[in-house]
């Protein structure tokens, strides 16, 4: 399966530049497709389709201006590729790569990309789970597209479909929120780059699990400071489970302890996102449910989440912006302009803004149909690259534009270093914990080495491309014989 061409599943690169095409022909007949002029005066290229069932995307840029796309694969099992397999690809000077999947479960279930980041180092970080566990996954961006190059260690596992987030801190060091069953949210951390995790420390417990449970969180580090923000939503049982409320905590300690959490809005809320700009002001952003035309809000604070500012919402009001489209739509440039995309209403379409200090600049449309797993993200200071996968034709579509930003020169990646890695082997999920209700002191954080899977979770995939060759092989010795008789 090392670094396999997607034959069977995206055709080869000649008949793939063909199919988009194609697909950008239909898409313009059928006005899917927005001018690529906005009227703030960027000019964006594309949409361009660059995957096909490519859900669950990340974008993570490199200082080398590299665009990395890690998603998970929701087609069927088609040839060499599983069906939830993650794929991984690259945008550079060249143009788009192939696909190529590099990783998937030891419990060959569905996969969820939880995060994505680079560090210092050159290195792809990976945060990302199945039916039972929380994963994470490291290769060196240069070796990012073969299989045999990602490590993984288990972070944490539990009764519930794991979710998180990740962020790295001052020296390398990994922080991680992760929601190992449907009422708890804890924090952990790793100093060694993911080869050994702390034990869970409980940021916030719902106290009565069958009627809230936690469905997102996301979390942000102002490293200067040491502090750690996270914000959740949680969803209720009288909404069938889809939304409810934002919550916000804080960390002034580098996760030692956590203050008592904070409600932010408990309207029919959803998706809450926080980014630190370059003044030190924390955003925080959330939307409602398909329910509700008021759909996303804003504050901000100037004191490291002690006060916050009165909410506003950010697109005008006569625009129906409810819904639930998942994604992370927030992004700073190099002059420390915030962006923000989301998608939103009956049928989500997705709308550019940007921060004016004040207020909101006026939304530009994007992309004009089911804009799901919305991304957002700059490479090399200047350059906005957005990001969506669409529902109904089940492409994931990219566009980016120029921004009026200093640009910043690109620099050479780091070489990667050698890493000791531990005999290939399965990896036993843990049993789930017994849910604390009571947490009455900080806990300790020892750290637990765990055993690394790397190569295991490639050897299913390379046996189904070996077959898949031999079948290739057979076809053609076949074909060339009747050729040979026709003769």
């Amino acid at each position: 399966m090392d670094t396999q061409k997607m034959e069977g599943w995206l055709p080869p690169m000649r008949e793939t530049a063909v199919l988009r095409i194609i697909v950008v022909i239909l898409a313009v007949l059928t006005g899917c497709l927005p001018s690529a002029a906005a009227a703030d005066g960027l000019e964006w290229s594309g949409p361009e389709p660059i995957a096909y069932e490519a859900a669950n995307p990340v974008l993570v840029p490199d200082v080398a201006g590299t665009l990395h796309v890690l998603h998970v694969h929701k087609g069927h099992n088609i040839g060499p590729v599983s069906e939830h397999a993650i794929m991984y690809m690259r945008l550079t000077e060249q143009g788009w790569s192939e696909p190529v999947d590099v990783l998937i479960s030891p419990n060959e279930s569905g996969q969820r990309i939880s995060a994505a980041l680079m560090d210092e180092a050159g290195y792809l970080h990976l945060l990302w789970g199945d039916n039972q566990s929380l994963y994470h996954s490291v290769a060196h961006a240069s070796d990012a597209q073969s299989p045999r190059a990602w490590e993984t260690s288990l972070v944490t596992a539990g009764s519930a479909t794991p979710l998180g987030d990740m962020v790295l801190g001052p020296s390398d060091d990994l922080h991680v929120v992760a929601r190992p069953d449907v009422s708890t949210l804890e924090y952990l951390t790793s100093p060694d780059g993911g080869r050994s995790w702390s034990v869970g420390q409980f940021i916030h417990i719902v106290p009565d699990p069958s009627q809230r449970a936690i469905a997102s969180a996301q979390l942000v580090m102002d490293h200067e400071k040491g502090v750690l923000h996270v914000t959740w939503v949680e969803a209720a049982a009288e909404t069938g489970w889809s939304t409810w409320a934002v919550w916000y905590a804080r960390s002034v300690d580098g996760g030692v302890t956590w203050e008592d959490a904070r409600e932010v809005d408990a309207a029919d809320s959803v998706d809450s996102y926080l980014i630190l700009d370059n003044q030190d002001n924390l955003h925080l952003v959330w939307g409602r449910g398909i329910n509700r035309a008021d759909g996303r809000w804003h504050q901000w604070s100037s004191d490291e989440g002690i006060t916050w500012s009165v909410p506003q919402q950010i697109f005008p009001a006569s625009m129906y912006t409810g819904g639930r489209t998942s994604g992370h739509g927030l992004a700073m440039d190099s002059a420390g302009t915030l962006h923000f995309v989301a998608s939103f209403g009956g049928d989500p379409q997705a709308y550019h803004t940007y921060w004016q200090g004040d207020g909101w600049a006026e939304p530009q449309l994007l992309m004009g149909h089911h804009a799901h797993y919305v991304q957002l993200v700059v490479t090399l200071g200047n350059q906005l690259h957005f990001a969506a996968y669409s529902t109904t034709d089940h492409y994931l579509w990219h566009m980016d534009t120029i921004l009026p930003a200093p640009r910043v020169a690109p620099a050479p990646l780091p070489a990667a270093r050698p890493i000791a890695t531990a005999p290939a082997q399965r990896q036993e999920a843990p049993q789930p914990r017994e849910r604390v209700t009571e947490v009455t002191s900080p806990m300790d954080l020892p750290m637990q080495p765990v055993v690394g899977t790397a190569g295991v979770l490639a050897q299913p995939l390379l046996l189904a491309g070996l077959a898949a060759l031999a079948v290739i092989i057979i076809a053609l010795t076949l074909r060339s014989a009747a050729k040979g008789r026709r003769g």
